[in-house]
């Protein structure tokens, strides 16, 4: 059973920060004084902190010193070692266990050098019991061996894309070892209904072997079994005297078993959770025999209904509008290591703004979630799946990970009355995933009766087996965003409309007003377009992304010029050290405020005209060499209009110039060149086609270049050109060799001639490729080019294997079906490669429905 982790271990992340915060502000100290509360109110436990200084090694050789908590930030192998000392008595008294909050993606654990667990899952944490014989009086040593590699189908998060967040490894959250009393109290689950007058709660308690209790041995005398008295005490978290204790329930326990007692709770004038009064209480639950403790533990919780009505959402039974933002666990310097005083910093400052909810695409801190509770912050959290194909989402094994991952999260999680619904899918297909949704919305609604959630691209899906789909609108343009909420309400008119993510890519130092799209005016601007949209359209909310910028574990298109590896669409910088424009526009917003004034400016962009330069000096070399050349007219007119025949000079030996021929090689290259650069430049801003390259790409070595160059449009022409002219070369030895079976006599010189003679074709997309970037805002002519591009292709193609069936002297039909089973041969093994490695066709499949979409 996955286990609930303990208060205490998160008051020691947040504890430390209390005094400096204390006169910031009136909230700071809030969330650390009822962690160190739960902390001081368990006496019967013993804590180890494994905090600091650990011996780092990335092959298990070398050796270095290395600070925990730590984000590593290379995808591999990992080790990590570190002693601690234990007492003769300490081993004695207590049940020991490691309790770890966060370790990517799964490790294996030893202690003093044996296995002790092996575990899977980033986001939701570690605790073992560590048997007796394991352990020493004096030293001792911890070991883990991780691993943050992510795969396509095998792990969940999957292999991440474009947004997705920055995949760090190592230790990441607190890790501690805590003992635990021979009988103890292992979680407590606080259950409210529709009457929050009336709750109950569920004790579950764990026994170890009793005799081990040597201190205890006076009450157990060596017994098996015990009869353990549960009581609970609610104490309003302002309050230092209980509001109410329960009567004594006894339950009898024996050697390693465990039991559950259900205490019912009645608070005749509840007050209730909100982000207006997130008023809190404490569960205090003990165990005793005789009249002597043997555990405590405390729970912190909130008592507040959050359902829907309608179109509308209602919490405590009040209408309550979404104004929430993304939220990505990352800093510029921590990365994803953050202590509970960058927590509270940014948690203020969503205050600030005037939010009143925030969404991460996977499990939440519990230092976060501890935060979000005192501040009134409402947290919608998700399983960290995150715009994964049906193909992979629907296979039993990643439903498997999903489930897994879920019930985590939810025993961890479930108490906290910040959590407000539970997310199964971010860009889901909700429509072709039916078994996902099926199988784990019912598993999670097995523990909790909160509403599930999913996001989706898809403005016609939904799925019934979650309570709300949301639908992501991430740098949708205004026009269209508008377009899809009308759209979506008449389609779905009796659900709550939320955008699931609404917001765009800038370059920081971008002031240039919002006419320039990647200016932090255009930002607000587009931010302040969107939310009078939902205003107009009286939606239930939406989740502006991001709060903050946060790191790319892809190298992005939308950052390429900036700084590839962080994804900036936050309100504030990476290091919150600056507030952008849309930080204020964004408060106004939320609050009522007067909007501050967004200049206009100008956009100093230009359409690039080096596709001009290059077309025209094509269009002048084949002019100049029509005019100069009777020969290269007669065999230009003859390789066009009686191919054969030009063919059959070339078999003959008839000498051709190798100069124009190369020219017209550099032609052809030289013209698809500019054809693939307009089309990559016009849509370097698009996210499908970032996440294409990812697919395609799946190597950041191989993505970064690409992306650069994709945004210079006379590096990418140029290294086009040398590239597809480079791949004639490689056709023409590819059928010289194949001659060596056939025809030995056949030269070099003869295949390169048809090739690139056979290359004619493309000078008709000159012209097109001259004015593409300028009229690709135009569906129907992008449609007619790029048909004819592709057509042309195919066409060139057909003239090589012509040509080569006609210098060969053998039948064409050979010829075709030859270079037919070696082009599917080779592409067969390609695609089986990329497949099986990077699940390709699953990806590039969703991307075409998202593009269709």
């Amino acid at each position: 059973m996955f286990k609930r982790y303990p208060l205490f271990i998160i008051a020691f992340a947040a504890c430390s920060f209390c005094t400096q915060l204390a006169s910031a502000n009136s909230f700071a100290t809030q969330p650390e004084e009822n962690v160190r509360r739960s902390e001081m109110a368990t006496p019967t436990r013993a804590y180890i902190d494994l905090d600091g200084d650990w011996e780092y090694s990335a092959d298990g050789s070398e050796w270095s010193s290395l600070r925990i908590p730590c984000s590593l930030e290379h995808t591999g192998v990992y080790s990590l070692r570190k002693s601690f000392s234990l007492s003769d008595k300490q081993i004695s008294t207590y049940t020991w266990k490691i309790s770890a909050l966060g370790i990517n993606y799964q490790c294996d654990i030893y202690i003093n050098g044996q296995f002790l667990t092996h575990h899977v899952g980033g986001y939701t944490g570690c605790m073992e019991f560590i048997p007796d014989y394991m352990l020493h009086a004096g030293g001792n040593t911890i070991r883990i061996d991780g691993s943050n590699e992510l795969s396509t189908r095998e792990t969940l998060p999957e292999m991440p894309g474009a947004l997705s967040p920055r995949n760090y490894g190592g230790v990441y959250r607190d890790i501690a070892i805590i003992g635990m009393p021979v009988v103890h109290i292992n979680d407590i689950e606080i259950h409210t209904n529709a009457d929050p007058a009336n709750l109950s709660l569920t004790v579950f308690i764990e026994a170890g072997k009793l005799s081990h209790a040597i201190s205890l041995d006076s009450l157990f005398h060596g017994q098996t079994q015990a009869t353990i008295a549960v009581r609970a005490e609610i104490t309003e978290s302002s309050a230092a005297t209980p509001l109410l204790t329960t009567q004594e329930y006894t339950v009898a326990i024996a050697d390693f078993r465990s039991q559950q007692v259900r205490i019912p709770i009645t608070i005749a004038t509840p007050h209730l959770w909100s982000p207006i009064s997130p008023f809190l209480y404490h569960a205090r639950c003990s165990i005793s025999i005789n009249g002597i403790v043997l555990d405590e533990s405390t729970e912190e919780f909130g008592i507040r209904n959050f359902t829907s009505d309608g179109t509308k959402f209602l919490l405590n039974g009040s209408p309550c509008e979404i104004n929430g933002v993304m939220y990505e666990e990352d800093l510029q310097n921590e990365k994803s290591a953050m202590n509970s005083a960058d927590y509270i910093r940014d948690i203020e400052l969503i205050k600030t703004l005037g939010a009143n909810a925030i969404r991460l695409d996977h499990p939440a801190s519990p230092v976060l979630l501890t935060i979000c509770d005192a501040y009134g912050i409402m947290v919608f959290e998700q399983i960290p799946d995150q715009n994964v194909p049906a193909a992979i989402q629907d296979a039993n094994n990643y439903i498997m990970l999903a489930k897994n991952c879920a019930q985590a999260m939810i025993l961890r999680d479930r108490n906290h009355p910040s959590v407000i619904a539970w997310g199964l899918a971010s860009l889901a297909d909700p429509d072709k995933e039916q078994s996902y949704f099926d199988q784990v919305s019912s598993f999670i609604h097995s523990f909790d009766n909160r509403q599930t959630y999913c996001t989706t691209w898809d403005i016609k899906s939904t799925n019934p087996s979650v309570n709300f789909c949301f639908l992501d609108l991430f740098d949708v343009s205004t026009d269209d965003f508008q377009q899809k909420i009308a759209t979506w309400k008449s389609l779905h008119p009796n659900e709550p409309f939320v955008v699931a993510r609404y917001g765009k890519a800038i370059k920081p130092d971008d002031h240039n007003g919002y006419t320039d799209p990647l200016s932090a005016e255009a930002q607000a601007k587009y931010l302040l377009t969107c939310f009078t949209a939902l205003q107009h359209e009286n939606a239930a909310g939406g989740f502006i992304s991001s709060f903050g910028d946060w790191g790319a574990n892809r190298p992005s298109l939308l950052s390429i010029e900036t700084n590839p590896s962080v994804n900036f669409t936050g309100l504030v910088s990476y290091s919150r050290d600056e507030r952008r424009l849309s930080f204020d526009v964004v408060k106004a917003m939320y609050t009522g405020d007067k909007i501050p004034t967004i200049i206009v400016g100008e956009d100093p962009s230009s359409p690039p005209i080096i596709y001009i330069i290059v077309g025209l000096l094509f269009l002048l070399a084949l002019v100049y060499l029509a005019n100069n050349s009777r020969r290269f007219r007669e065999n230009f007119s003859r390789a066009v209009f009686r191919p054969f025949n030009f063919y059959a000079d070339i078999r003959d030996q008839r000498i051709l110039s190798t100069f124009q021929t190369t020219i017209l090689g550099v032609i052809t290259a030289g013209t698809y060149a500019m054809f693939v650069s307009s089309v990559t430049y016009y849509i370097r801003m698009n996210v499908l086609f970032d996440n294409l390259l990812n697919v395609l790409l799946p190597w950041n070595a191989a993505k970064y270049p690409i992306a650069r160059m994709i945004w210079n449009p006379v590096e990418c022409v140029i290294v086009l050109t040398l590239l597809f002219f480079a791949m004639q070369i490689i056709i023409a030895g590819i059928i010289r060799g194949c001659a060596m079976f056939i025809r030995p006599r056949i030269f070099f010189g003869d295949v390169y001639s048809i090739v690139l003679w056979a290359g004619l074709p493309s000078v008709i997309l000159i012209p097109l490729s001259m004015i593409l970037y300028r009229v690709m805002i135009l569906p129907q002519y992008v449609a007619v080019t790029s048909s004819l591009a592709v057509f042309t292709v195919f066409w060139i193609l057909f003239r090589v294997l012509r040509g080569t069936a006609v210098v060969f002297d053998i039948p064409f039909r050979r010829v075709y079906t030859g270079a037919l089973a070696l082009l599917l041969g080779a592409g067969a093994l390609i695609v089986y490669y990329y497949d099986s490695r990077y699940s390709v066709i699953a990806q590039i499949t969703l991307i075409v429905r998202q593009m269709s979409a």
